[in-house]
């Protein structure tokens, strides 16, 4: 787990959870493909590193 992995989700919070986050632009327009890619490689290695906290 890196501190890069969850800044990495944390930016992504409040875009993904209130419309009026990201102004005038469209989310379409903000993230693709990459970035979704990133945030799934990055919310994996945070659950991996809690559960090893977990045991």
């Amino acid at each position: 787990m890196s501190l890069e992995s969850a800044r990495l989700l944390h930016n992504l919070y409040d875009p993904s959870r209130y419309p009026d986050a990201l102004g005038d632009e469209l989310p379409a327009d903000v993230f693709g493909p990459e970035d979704a890619a990133a945030a799934l490689e990055a919310a994996t290695a945070l659950l991996d590193w809690a559960g090893e906290q977990l045991t």
